[in-house]
């Protein structure tokens, strides 16, 4: 299990809102995160989550965040690369 800090997870979110294609995940996530529950994603949701973290992590300078960022793309990676 991967957890993201509450600054991560808002950061997240607010990314994965900014996009037609990641909204569903976004929506699966904070419904989910609300409730207290762990976050099971469909194929198509970890796809989409994994492009926006690399994206953020890359780019957009999420290094500077903590570790669950990353912790989470490396396992949405493992996901998303078996068939």
């Amino acid at each position: 299990m991967v957890e993201l800090n509450d600054r991560e997870a808002d950061e997240l979110l607010l990314r994965l809102q900014q996009t037609p294609s990641t909204r569903a995940a976004a929506e699966t996530i904070s419904v989910l995160a609300n409730a207290g529950t762990s976050v099971t994603l469909t194929n198509l949701e970890k796809t989409a989550v994994f492009e926006v973290l690399q994206a953020w992590l890359e780019r957009d300078g999420g290094e500077t965040m903590g570790r669950g960022a990353t912790s989470l793309r490396d396992a949405l990676a493992i996901d998303v690369a078996q068939p």
